[in-house]
């Protein structure tokens, strides 16, 4: 028996000449892997773009797995980013989003709480008009609170490495975040 549910895309890498593994963090079963076996085949060419990282989509999953591979079934895009690629700041805050929850974001148990800030942050950041510069320092101070790690002070953080500083110490195999120096020189 299969369920649909709601899933953010973390990443995607290709498997053998025509297969795709996805990593996707769904709102039912939290991280979830799929093979989608001859996807990258020339009948589906253009349809990559449903697994970019953060893509926000609906997949079809077996109800009870126990396996840590899932098959593909059925995806369907929930939401296009329209204001994503219109400015460097978005676009750059949205690929430092996208590296940032593909290290934390690595739990099977489904967190609705979780998954329901993920999601509307991602179309807030999209369908803002308002500057965001500072909408990553925002979220990232958020999110401590929905990962139970929130500092006792309670202050926001006010810089982007005291905060990267911080998950590091707090969360288990949090790595450098390769985007942020890039992230950093466009915000200046």
């Amino acid at each position: 028996m299969y369920i649909r549910t709601r899933g953010i895309v973390l990443s995607h890498l290709k498997y053998g000449e025509t297969s795709l593994i996805v990593r996707v963090f769904t709102e039912h079963s939290g991280l979830q892997s799929f093979i989608i076996k001859g996807f990258r085949s020339s009948k589906n060419k253009g349809k990559i773009s449903l697994f970019q990282p953060l893509s926000l989509i609906e997949v079809e999953l077996p109800e009870h797995s126990k396996s840590e591979l899932l098959n593909f079934k059925d995806a369907r895009a929930l939401y296009h980013y329209s204001n994503i690629s219109n400015t460097i700041e978005k676009h750059s805050i949205f690929v430092f989003l996208s590296e940032v929850l593909s290290k934390i974001l690595c739990f099977s148990q489904a967190d609705d709480e979780l998954f329901e800030f993920v999601y509307n942050s991602l179309i807030s950041l999209d369908s803002t008009k308002d500057p965001c510069n500072n909408f990553h320092l925002i979220f990232l101070n958020d999110l401590t609170d929905y990962l139970g790690v929130r500092p006792i002070e309670n202050q926001p953080f006010n810089n982007l490495h005291s905060i990267l500083e911080y998950y590091g110490q707090h969360i288990p195999n949090f790595l450098p975040i390769k985007s942020h120096m890039v992230l950093h020189e466009v915000l200046r």
